[in-house]
C-alpha cells in the first residue's frame, strides 16, 4: 500500500491503475500502478545535464528509446548529437556459431506460432532437435520456450533422458521447486556426466540473470518467437498509448512494434546466457523459419547477427559438430574438469 502511495504521489496523466479480479483459473486479484510515460520522469534531468549517457546491457532494439533521444535534442537545439554505440563481443569470432534454423531433420519449416506449435509434425520435428542437439553438445544444452503452456507439452515427450543426457524442466512454481532447485539439479549433472538439457521459459526466472558460464552452458537455443501475452491490460493500455502518442507526431514506436522489441528483447536476453566471459564458447541456435526473415533478425543484438546465417537443420546440426570438435580440442581439458569438479 505504501509504495502503491508513494507512486500516486509523483503520477502524471499517463499513468494508469490497472484492477485485475480473480480469474476463472484461480489468478490472484490483484492491483498494479502502470507508468506508459517512464520517459517524463526523466525531464527534469535532461534539463539540468550538459550530457547524457545511457547505457545497458540488453538494449536492443534500441528504436524503443526515440523519446528520450527527442528531450535531449529539445534541449540541445539543432546542433544536438545523439550517437549510438553497441560494442562488439569480447570472445573471437571463432567462440560462437549462431545460425537461424528454418527447418527440421524431416525437412518441415519450424513454425513455433501457437496455432501452429502444437501439430503432431512440428513436435516430433522438434523433439528430433532437441535428441540430436544434447547429444552433440559437449556440456549443458539449454532450450527456452515461449510459455509454460508450450513447454508442457514438450517436456512429457522429451523424457527424463533425451540424447543420452538427463532433462531438467523449470516449472511456473518460484522459489526452490521452480527455478532454483532444477537449475542446481542441471548444474550438478553437468559436472557429474559431462553434459545435462535444461527446458526453460523466455521470461521466467532462468532466463534473465543467471551465469550459465563454460560447461553450464555450451548450447543455447530457442524455440520460437515469445512474443508476450496480448490479452494482457497492462499491455494493452501501453500500446494504445503508443499509437495515440504516434497519431500524434511523437517519435518513437508504435504499438505493434512496442510488442515485437518486448519479444526480441527475451530473445536476446536469453542468448545473452550463453557467453558470459573472454574465454567461454558456445553454440546458439533461433529455431523457427521467421528469424531468416530481416524484420525479425534485425533486433538479434549487433555480436550475434554478424555471425549467424539461416539453414536448416541438417546443415545447421554439420556446423554444430565441427564447432563443438574444433572447440573441445582447443580446450580439451574444459568438459573433464566440469565432470571433476
Amino acid at each position: 500500500i505504501t509504495e502503491l502511495l508513494a507512486a500516486l504521489n509523483g503520477s502524471t496523466g499517463s499513468d494508469r491503475i490497472l484492477c485485475q479480479a480473480q480469474g476463472a483459473d484461480n489468478e490472484v486479484a490483484s492491483i498494479r500502478y502502470l507508468s506508459l510515460d517512464a520517459e517524463a520522469r526523466f525531464k527534469d534531468l535532461f534539463a539540468s545535464a550538459r550530457a547524457v549517457i545511457f547505457a545497458g546491457g540488453t538494449l536492443e532494439p534500441r528504436s524503443e528509446f526515440a523519446p528520450l533521444y527527442a528531450g535531449i535534442a529539445t534541449k540541445a537545439g539543432p546542433a544536438s548529437r545523439v550517437n549510438n554505440f553497441s560494442g562488439r563481443h569480447v570472445v573471437p569470432a571463432s567462440h560462437i556459431l549462431a545460425r537461424y534454423v528454418t527447418h527440421g531433420p524431416s525437412g518441415h519449416a519450424l513454425d513455433f506460432r501457437k496455432d501452429m506449435r502444437g501439430t503432431a509434425a512440428q513436435l516430433a520435428e522438434l523433439r528430433a532437435i532437441l535428441a540430436t542437439a544434447a547429444a552433440a553438445a559437449p556440456g549443458g544444452a539449454i532450450f527456452f520456450f515461449p510459455s509454460f503452456d508450450f513447454l508442457s507439452t514438450v517436456a512429457p515427450q522429451a523424457g527424463v533422458r533425451i540424447g543420452g543426457r538427463a532433462v531438467f524442466v523449470e516449472s511456473r512454481r518460484g522459489g526452490e521447486s521452480g527455478g532454483e532447485g532444477p537449475f542446481r539439479e542441471f548444474a550438478s549433472a553437468v559436472r557429474r556426466d559431462g553434459g545435462a538439457v535444461l527446458l526453460a521459459v523466455n521470461g521466467g526466472k532462468l532466463s534473465e540473470g543467471i551465469d550459465f558460464k563454460d560447461d553450464l552452458c555450451r548450447l543455447v537455443a530457442v524455440v520460437g518467437l515469445p512474443y508476450p501475452n496480448a490479452s494482457d491490460l497492462g499491455l494493452i493500455e501501453k500500446m494504445r498509448f503508443l499509437d495515440r502518442c504516434r497519431a500524434e507526431g511523437a517519435p518513437g514506436l508504435s504499438g505493434k512494434e512496442f510488442y515485437t522489441a518486448r519479444c526480441m528483447k527475451g530473445v536476446n536476453q536469453c542468448i545473452g546466457r550463453s557467453i558470459r566471459h573472454a574465454n567461454d564458447w558456445a553454440a546458439i541456435l533461433l529455431l523457427d523459419h521467421r528469424y531468416a526473415h530481416n524484420a525479425i533478425n534485425g533486433s538479434v543484438s549487433l555480436w550475434l547477427r554478424e555471425r549467424a546465417v539461416a539453414a536448416p537443420f541438417g546443415e545447421a546440426e554439420k556446423g554444430l559438430r565441427a564447432f563443438f570438435g574444433a572447440r573441445t580440442s582447443a580446450s580439451p581439458t574444459s568438459t573433464a574438469a566440469a565432470v571433476a569438479a
